[in-house]
């Protein structure tokens, strides 16, 4: 049987859900909620592929992906109904994203109108994509040693060191 604080807990987001979504009245806890709720981490700057994954992932449950895909660029070429679906996405998006990025990050988004221009700018900006920057990843990489411990965590490490790699444009083989 549930604890009581599971009971409170859950009365406490229902509570927040109908005063803060449902009225669409605005209040400090809309990105608290929203963090519990989906379980999307605010964007720092080293979790940001993983964040990217997640908000894209949201995005595509919430049906909004389309607002932020980089390759829909035929925007004449929509109906007055496709585009004003677009448009309601995109507000959908833009809201979705904002309330999982800190202040600092907002700074780098509040130009940008479009979601999928809020997107560019974050990572144009966090995702430096130099030779610098990838030489130090090939560098990184070709160092990586297993020092012991969880052989899992190791596999894991050099994952995200490929990945990571291939963010940035590089083949890694």
């Amino acid at each position: 049987m549930p604890s009581p604080k599971f009971y409170i807990v859950g009365f406490v987001g229902l509570l927040l859900y109908f005063t803060c979504f449902r009225e669409s009245v605005s209040c400090g806890w809309e990105a608290m909620f929203l963090a519990l709720n989906v379980g999307i981490l605010q964007l720092t700057r080293t979790n940001f592929s993983n964040w990217l994954w997640r908000v894209e992932t949201f995005l595509d449950k919430e049906g909004v992906k389309d607002a932020i895909d980089l390759s829909n660029t035929g925007k004449g070429k929509l109906t007055a109904k496709e585009e004003q679906q677009l448009k309601e996405h995109d507000k959908k998006a833009r809201w979705i994203i904002t309330q999982c990025l800190s202040d600092k990050h907002l700074e780098i988004v509040k130009v940008a109108e479009p979601a999928k221009e809020m997107m560019q700018s974050l990572k144009n900006v966090i995702v430096c994509q130099s030779p610098v920057s990838k030489l130090l990843m090939r560098k990184k990489l070709l160092k990586l040693k297993f020092q012991g411990g969880e052989l899992h965590d190791h596999f894991l490490e050099v994952e995200t060191l490929l990945r990571e790699l291939e963010s940035f444009g590089s083949n890694p083989g």
